[in-house]
């Protein structure tokens, strides 16, 4: 699975805004080819001159200013590799409880990005002869390439391809979104993402599709099941691992986009809400996959203390799953006498799936 190579283009600007991702009048970065509403970026007025959009500026100062290449003088703009943002050298040491030698701008993003390598490539035993699997393919002779094939053709048969027009130039948005590709244009820059399988033997039986902006949020745009597993629990099955897996690197909330007509599933079977202004807000300054006219959903992450020293992923799915029981339980609603619980329901994207491919409307959702 390699997608095809992005031609570079000069002087080309993006045609939606990166917030709410509708047309019209919009202003440009100097930097890169972002563009924005300026509503959308609560600007009552435009500072003069060059101006830059924030995920072009230090997440500290606010500023561009690119500064020396010499380490010495504390001005090197530099992108964290857990989430992406960029910054100065010398405003992280002006912090002193985030000031690390590494290339993070914290030690929270440092946390995540080891505790995330510790869950790469390894398969995780989740119960009932299940198992999931962390992947990230970043070159074509990856050894996990046949995996990632596995997932593309799953994806395609949970979804209608999803291409995007780029200077003329008609691109497939899975291959991409699989490999983490890196884009000039933020709409289609993958860069970050991951895939997270369920397996049972040799069955692969669920994908999703996961990004990291820091500690404050993860999103996953896309999550399906193979047609003839639907209906048994398999999405939540891989969306409670996720969601573990979330809790362990200490990651605080899930964000997720929603067609109208599966909100309700999603709100009432999955625990997730509509985004309050807060997450709206924090939005604006992630570079997050977004559709128009979609909404988008949020979901707090359980937060567990490990243990000094204890860091088993395996542990912290079991507590929880005792967790979610625990909750279940108590989410129990009594009618007319008599103890009714929420019945099981298949995911929301698979739902949208099989009625994008022209299934009956009334399928019914089952987790």
């Amino acid at each position: 699975m390699n997608p095809e190579p992005e031609r570079v283009y000069k002087d080309l600007n993006e045609e939606s805004c990166g917030v709410c991702k509708d047309g019209g009048e919009l202003i440009c970065c100097d930097s890169c080819p972002a563009a924005f509403h300026q509503s959308c970026l609560n600007i009552k007025e435009l500072p003069a001159g060059d101006w830059h959009c924030i995920h072009c500026s230090c997440k500290f100062c606010g500023s561009y200013q690119q500064g020396s290449e010499n380490p010495a003088t504390g001005c090197v703009f530099r992108a964290c590799p857990s989430c992406r943002t960029r910054y100065h050298i010398n405003c992280v040491e002006a912090n002193s409880d985030e000031f690390n030698r590494e290339s993070f701008c914290g030690k929270r993003c440092q946390q995540i990005y080891e505790r995330f390598e510790m869950l790469l490539w390894n398969r995780h035993d989740i119960g009932d002869g299940f198992s999931c699997t962390f992947l990230r393919q970043l070159h074509k002779m990856d050894p996990t390439t046949s995996k990632m094939d596995v997932a593309l053709s799953l994806m395609h048969e949970c979804f209608k391809p999803i291409a995007f027009d780029l200077g003329g130039q008609k691109i497939d948005m899975f291959p991409r979104i699989l490999s983490s590709h890196w884009s000039q244009f933020r709409s289609v820059d993958y860069a970050g993402f991951f895939t997270v399988l369920l397996e049972k033997g040799n069955d692969t039986i669920c994908v999703a599709t996961l990004r990291i902006h820091g500690h404050q949020m993860a999103e996953m745009p896309f999550i399906g099941t193979r047609a003839r597993f639907r209906k048994q629990g398999m999405c939540r099955r891989l969306l409670n691992a996720i969601e573990s897996a979330l809790s362990y690197m200490n990651v605080e909330m899930l964000v997720i986009p929603s067609a109208m007509q599966v909100l309700q599933t999603w709100t009432s079977c999955f625990g997730f809400e509509k985004i309050d202004m807060t997450t709206k807000e924090l939005l604006k300054t992630k570079n997050v996959v977004k559709f128009y006219g979609v909404e988008m959903l949020q979901k707090k992450i359980q937060k567990l203390e490990l243990p000094e020293g204890n860091l088993d992923f395996n542990q912290v799915f079991k507590n929880q799953k005792k967790i979610k029981e625990e909750e279940s339980l108590r989410e129990s609603c009594l009618v007319n006498g008599r103890t009714l619980r929420c019945r099981r329901r298949s995911s929301p994207y698979e739902l949208r799936g099989a009625r994008e491919r022209g299934s009956s409307s009334k399928s019914t959702p089952d987790s």
